[in-house]
């Protein structure tokens, strides 16, 4: 009779503690999706107003960035890889602010126009 009643306590408490672990793990489900819920909606709220001002107001620089702005010195290792063991920054600074620097192949290099953010 004894077991009995223990088995039941503890079959109980089980079932209780079970109950609780799917609670918890369907409260934090809810807490994430509204958290991702109110994300998503204060973006469309900021976006929408922001990007309607944005486009009203004019650019008359006319700002444009491209360009070759991009050189490997041996300190990157896609470079050293590919046998470049003579260029450092200082070559690379030189190089965007129009000066002439070595090739690692061993020929002279010039940027046709400096950066002029340099």
């Amino acid at each position: 009779m004894w077991r009995s009643r223990e088995r039941s306590a503890e079959g109980r408490l089980t079932e209780v503690l079970r109950r609780d672990v799917i609670y918890r793990r369907e409260r934090k489900a809810i807490m994430r999706n509204q958290g991702r819920f109110v994300g998503v909606a204060l973006s469309f709220l900021l976006l929408g107003s922001g990007s309607e001002v944005l486009a009203q107001q004019p650019n008359p620089d006319k700002d444009a960035f491209f360009g070759e702005e991009h050189i490997h010195t041996s300190w990157s290792l896609d470079a050293w890889v590919m046998g470049n063991r003579t260029t450092t920054p200082d070559d690379a600074l030189k190089y965007a602010q129009g000066q002439t620097i070595k090739h690692p192949m061993g020929f002279d290099i010039k940027i046709d126009t400096p950066m002029d953010f340099m």
